[in-house]
């Protein structure tokens, strides 16, 4: 909110929420404005140039990042603005990020951060991570062909065992073998 506040006043602000089209939350020291609907979001970035739609994504990203990503969802929302900003961002922002959308049922964001990191820095975690994605979007061909590709990869032996019981789950579910 503070940082709201300095590009726009306090009564433009205050217009906006008594007009229920932001949300103002208080998450301990921190005031956080939201849409009040996702569709405003999309209203907002369809009138945006991608140049404006970058800066925009990439000074977010920075302004969470100055504060320090402190909080458990700030990984996640800084790769994904990075990803959609620049299309890349660093190797183990987007696997910590990729780690915390597993558990959002965001199959298709976790399809994105999970290539995003394979394209910063391969790993079998990373492509464990996709054929999660993959398997949950009924897309078992692809779930299988990035655990193929896992396992010529470096791993420690826990990431082994769930490379295995990922592939396993792949090929009962996905193929039925």
């Amino acid at each position: 909110l503070d940082e709201l506040a300095t590009v726009a006043s306090i009564e433009v602000l205050d217009d906006l929420e008594a007009g229920g089209l932001i949300q103002v939350r208080t998450d301990e020291r921190r005031h956080e404005v939201t849409l009040a609907h996702p569709v405003y979001g999309q209203v907002v970035q369809s009138s945006m140039t991608r140049i404006r739609a970058r800066a925009a994504l990439a000074g977010q990203a920075r302004r969470v990042e100055e504060h320090g990503l402190r909080r458990r969802e700030d990984p996640l929302r800084v790769a994904t603005w990075r990803l959609a900003a620049t299309g890349t961002a660093d190797a183990q922002l987007l696997l910590q990020a990729a780690r915390l959308a597993r558990h959002t049922a965001d199959h298709a964001g976790l399809e994105r951060l999970a290539r995003g990191s394979l394209a910063a820095a391969d790993s079998v975690e990373a492509r464990v991570l996709l054929s999660e994605a993959l398997h949950a979007q009924c897309r078992f061909e692809e779930a299988e062909a990035a655990l193929t590709a896992a396992a010529g990869l470096p791993a420690p032996p826990a990431l082994r065992q769930r490379l295995a019981q990922a592939r396993a789950i792949v090929t009962a579910w996905g193929s039925g073998r």
